[in-house]
């Protein structure tokens, strides 16, 4: 279920040498750690940072990962990573990822992830009540904090 959130000011980056591969590509994996970042920097933005949600004992482990590859990166590339929460359950939180060459308003990777809240010992927990509260704010508000 689409909770309504939409896609907030992107995350920028570019292509580094590091991360092209034998065909001058940007690496298939290294759009998974964009979407992390992605991810990281929403929550920063408007929750908290991850290594607060850490201190605090709790995890975001990935339960499950979709990419759609549209066009080629190259090194080089000035891209924008979007990102938003989409749905939630009582410990479950999923994102969409949109990543955009600068100046290109059609995406170049599309993805959704999944996750689980575990406590350090692996169990799953709820979701904080600080984030569902966020969560059911914006949804109520029609995403009014940009996120």
């Amino acid at each position: 279920m689409d909770r309504g959130l939409g896609f907030g000011e992107p995350t920028r980056t570019r292509v580094r040498y590091s991360q092209v591969d034998r065909m001058r590509l940007l690496y298939h994996v290294v759009y998974l750690e964009f979407f992390e970042w992605a991810r990281a920097e929403w929550a920063r933005r408007f929750w908290k940072p991850y290594k607060e949600l850490e201190d605090a004992g709790l995890v975001l482990v990935v339960i499950e990962a979709k990419l759609r590859y549209l066009k080629p990166a190259y090194y080089d590339d000035e891209l924008l990573l979007y990102s938003r929460p989409y749905d939630w359950g009582r410990s479950r939180l999923e994102f969409d990822y949109r990543i955009e060459r600068l100046g290109e308003p059609q995406p170049i990777c599309a993805g959704h992830t999944a996750h689980c809240f575990l406590n350090l010992q692996g169990k799953p927990v709820k979701l904080p009540d600080d984030l569902r509260e966020l969560l059911e704010q914006a949804k109520s508000k029609r995403c009014k904090l940009k996120c």
